[in-house]
């Protein structure tokens, strides 16, 4: 600047407000380049006309470092890392140069200055350090020289970010994160050998040039914009691993992000899929992979699920779902390997290991949805689905299992527990049953009723035990359906359903039961006491009150078997559309979920109830029975055969209980048919009116609205 005289002074403070405020800011190396020729033509008094500058900066062209373009050889690269990189990320050196004029006086010790100040410039870990000097020996400012140390602390500070990130620790953060430190490293290596052809060239300067730092060659523009893209990356992947470190990269929406850094980071992704997809198995100590296996479950259901945080955003939910599915159908498969379907698992092993045999990355050939890629996938994942479809359906019976489940669980085969519950009430009360007098019961029970349309093998599926704690009863004997493998992964998640529905319906016939067994005994004591017209009143009572009971357990009864026969209908015609088991299994699901809503609505509860009337019965039972042993016993008594006071005191105490009884149970039945009418589940409105079909409640003053 001290140097510069008008109008040569006036242009070069022009040229650098110009360079500090535009928006897209002049070429550094041409604006250095500018200034040094006004230095130049100080003497000649030659004035260049700055917008004349401006719109030719084009046309002066880069000058070539005498007649040799400076390149990148192997012998650099081996005093660095030795690492081999993209030739597309080679940083090269610019041709074009830097004259700074300095005199020829004290030639060494400009020559020493200039090595040191090239030195200290690529010191980027620290601060800029600068030889103090004598007077005389001082090397001769400058002009413009902020422009370069600006540039130079910047890439220093660049480089601190990204050797940090590369220094730091990864035993503990997968394998996403060593590859992208990895890669990173291999950007490094790729700048320090520009680096170190930078130093060499501009040594060479210092030795051999008369000008000495006339022919400076400054550092590329390209590598700040390279370094600042790369710190951006690294930014984005502090504190992440595997896939969300993956995702964080692409929402970086860095250009020069090429796609082979982006292949090196996916590789382990890729061969977990390909493993998953092939075996289906996944080894992911570090939690990389966005599918997860979820220890608490051993069921082909739900042995693994798709991470909900640890995503590949890149990947749609629909492919992500065909890779989980595929690893599903596999895992599944090769537990029934038999040599009737060993050849076509193998080659749809075969073809899904296509996919590890391209160059490209599998996860960018995945990005395309419509790549070859991304077609043998959605191959892959019909393929397997298809073929465990088949598997299960013809050697494994799977629809016939379906069929044991609703028979034997849903109770379809009613009269077959009808007769076993009939043949096991002599035991009921005493303390013991052996297995080979149940299992007689229970095989006598499969030749005499409809059970005997079902094969001896689906049969042999239901399991029974005798389960005696005090003394045999209707709980006492337990009944399930059980497969074996593989079928046991397809109906493991169903089987707690299933059991719910089995001992709601059980309790429910066991209340059936009761009450018909009291009619039939009211029925047998009304023939034998007609004569006796003091208890007619008790009976008719007695008579109204088991009609209603019957009438409200018989329409509980059919709505159920009516609605289980209505959904199984709907389960029937969808597993004969289907195409997958997945679609089997959810709608086998559906089924059973619909009706445990029936039993269990937010609002009402069958369950709760039907266990309240067999409570009901229970008591009404004894009371009953106590009350005609009591009359039996007294007509039998020679001296209270007669009408008298015990008669009425037994009949008087008979009424408050039977008038406890019924009061509590009519109270409860309004409670519960308020209930059903305000349910949202299809049908248990109807219910409602069902029971209280004649409205005897309503018009006997009793509130069911």
């Amino acid at each position: 600047m001290e140097q510069l005289q008008s109008p040569q002074k006036e242009q070069f403070i022009s040229l650098f407000i110009e360079l500090k405020t535009k928006n897209d800011p002049l070429d550094t190396n041409y604006v250095l380049r500018l200034c040094h020729k006004l230095l130049e033509q100080k003497k000649s008094n030659e004035s260049l006309s700055y917008t004349d500058q401006i719109n030719n900066q084009n046309k002066l062209g880069h000058q070539h470092f005498g007649q040799t373009q400076l390149k990148v050889d192997k012998r650099d690269r081996n005093e660095t890392y030795g690492l081999i990189g993209d030739n597309n990320d080679n940083f090269s050196l610019p041709a074009n140069r830097m004259n700074f004029s300095i005199g020829d006086k004290y030639l060494g010790t400009r020559i020493k200055c200039g090595r040191e100040l090239l030195l200290n410039l690529t010191q980027y870990d620290q601060d800029i350090k600068w030889m103090e000097l004598d007077k005389e020996t001082a090397l001769i400012t400058i002009p413009n020289l902020e422009f370069v140390i600006k540039h130079v602390n910047e890439l220093g500070r660049l480089h601190k970010i990204i050797k940090d990130y590369i220094n730091t620790d990864s035993e503990h953060t997968g394998s996403v994160a060593k590859a992208l430190r990895f890669s990173l490293q291999e950007k490094m290596n790729l700048y320090y050998v520009y680096v170190n052809n930078w130093l060499r060239a501009n040594l060479e300067v210092l030795e051999h040039s008369k000008d000495n730092l006339r022919a400076f060659i400054p550092l590329d523009h390209n590598v700040l914009i390279r370094f600042k893209c790369l710190a951006k990356v690294v930014q984005n992947a502090k504190g992440k691993s595997g896939c969300n470190l993956i995702s964080s990269v692409i929402h970086s929406s860095i250009r020069e992000i090429e796609n082979k850094m982006f292949n090196e980071i996916t590789k382990p992704i890729q061969e977990k899929i390909l493993r998953w997809m092939i075996d289906g198995e996944i080894e992911d100590k570090h939690g990389e992979f966005f599918i997860e296996e979820n220890l608490s479950e051993n069921y082909w259901n739900n042995s693994h699920t798709l991470s909900s945080t640890n995503t590949l955003d890149f990947l749609s939910e629909y492919q992500l779902n065909e890779i989980y599915q595929t690893g599903k159908n596999m895992k599944l498969l090769l537990k029934m390997f038999s040599p009737k379907i060993k050849t076509k698992i193998e080659k749809l092993r075969e073809n899904i290991k296509i996919l590890a045999s391209n160059e490209d990355g599998l996860n960018i050939m995945l990005s395309d949805k419509c790549s070859k890629t991304s077609k043998i996938i959605s191959d892959s994942c019909d393929q397997s689905s298809a073929l465990l479809m088949e598997v299960l359906i013809d050697d494994y019976d799977l629809y016939q299992h379906f069929e044991g489940f609703r028979n034997y669980m849903l109770l379809g085969r009613g009269d077959f527990y009808t007769y076993v519950i009939h043949e096991l009430e002599p035991y009921f009360g005493n303390s013991e049953l052996y297995n080979y007098q149940l299992k007689d019961i229970i095989k006598n029970a499969y030749v005499l009723t409809s059970a005997g349309n079902d094969s001896k093998k689906l049969f042999n599926n239901l399991k029974y035990r005798i389960d005696i704690t005090e003394k045999v009863n209707w709980d006492s004997i337990k009944f399930e359906y059980k497969t074996d493998e593989p079928l046991n992964h397809i109906f493991g998640p169903c089987l707690s359903h299933y059991a719910n529905v089995f001992q709601f319906l059980w309790r429910l016939k066991n209340v059936d039961w009761i009450t018909h067994k009291i009619w039939h005994e009211l029925s047998n004591f009304v023939k034998t006491s007609f004569n006796m017209i003091e208890l007619k009143s008790v009976l008719r009572n007695i008579n109204a009150f088991l009609s209603n009971m019957l009438s409200c357990v018989n329409e509980i009864q059919n709505f159920m078997f009516e609605m289980i026969h209505d959904e199984w209908e709907q389960f029937k015609s969808e597993i004969h559309r289907a195409t997958c088991v997945k679609t089997i299994t959810d709608a086998h699901m559906s089924f059973l979920e619909s009706i445990t809503k029936c039993m269990e609505d937010g609002s009402v509860s069958l369950v709760a109830y039907v266990e309240s009337l067999k409570i009901h019965s229970k008591r009404f039972s004894n009371v009953f029975y106590c009350f005609i042993d009591m009359t039996e016993l007294l007509s039998e008594n020679p001296k209270t055969r007669t009408y008298g006071a015990l008669h009425e005191e037994m009949i008087n105490d008979f009424m408050y209980n039977f008038r406890d009884i019924k009061n509590q149970y009519e109270m409860e039945l309004c409670d519960f048919l308020i209930k059903l009418k305000g349910s949202a589940i299809r049908g248990l409105g109807t219910l409602a009116l069902r029971i209280d079909f004649n409205g005897y409640y309503s018009s006997n003053g009793i509130k069911t609205i």
